[in-house]
């Protein structure tokens, strides 16, 4: 007797948990942690990256404007400021010293912040709200509703952060400015407040394509 109660017990006990832990829902606190937790995770690893790339990227911007430093001597052209990217690092770093090549890295990491945060923080709510108006389901991944929202959400971003852009050119192109307070000043003054949005088309242009790309692939 005691066996069959035992079993009848044992029996009766097991199930339920286990039949709550298979039909009940994900946490929502879960959720926003592990989208909290995301968000910030792009943010600090696009502040890595941009540590260690921004001396390259002091390269490109340097040669783009190679005929912005062409020298100017007794009227005629007396060549090429920079021949090559090594050229460009060691006369940055000659004339500038260390603190050459993080020029710019201010303007950068305000910029990837945001970039990083609110692209993965933006991009997947509107994913979600945009299969939910087509009847898809919000984790089905419906190639039309990515790439627009990642259109959408990227290039919203790349405009609101377009300040930070021309800040951090300013610094990388060794314009004269010393720093990014210096280089904010500069621009207000010589082009006034239009001037924080120079290039806005491009750039809104660009991210919108970057984050349809993005999208798209997911």
């Amino acid at each position: 007797m005691g066996e069959k109660l035992l079993a009848v017990n044992i029996d009766f006990v097991l199930p339920a948990p286990f039949h709550r832990s298979v039909t009940s829902r994900p946490d929502s606190s879960a959720v926003d942690l592990e989208r909290k937790v995301s968000s910030a995770a792009g943010r600090v690893a696009g502040c890595v990256a941009v540590t260690f790339s921004n001396s390259a990227e002091v390269a490109k911007t340097r040669m783009q404007l190679q005929g912005e430093f062409v020298r100017v001597k007794d009227g005629g052209r007396t060549g090429k400021v920079y021949r090559n990217v090594h050229d460009v690092l060691a006369k940055t770093w000659t004339n500038e010293g260390i603190r050459g090549t993080p020029r710019g890295l201010g303007p950068t990491y305000f910029y990837r912040v945001a970039l990083n945060g609110c692209r993965l923080g933006l991009y997947e709510p509107l994913r979600k709200w945009s299969n939910a108006r087509l009847g898809c389901s919000p984790a089905q991944q419906v190639v039309l509703t990515s790439m627009a929202m990642g259109a959408g959400s990227l290039s919203t971003v790349v405009g609101c952060e377009l300040p930070s852009l021309v800040l951090s050119s300013e610094l990388l192109a060794a314009t004269g400015t010393v720093h990014a307070w210096h280089a904010f000043a500069t621009v207000v003054r010589m082009e006034g407040a239009k001037g924080l949005l120079r290039g806005w088309d491009a750039a809104v242009l660009r991210g919108a394509i970057g984050g349809s790309v993005r999208g798209g692939s997911d």
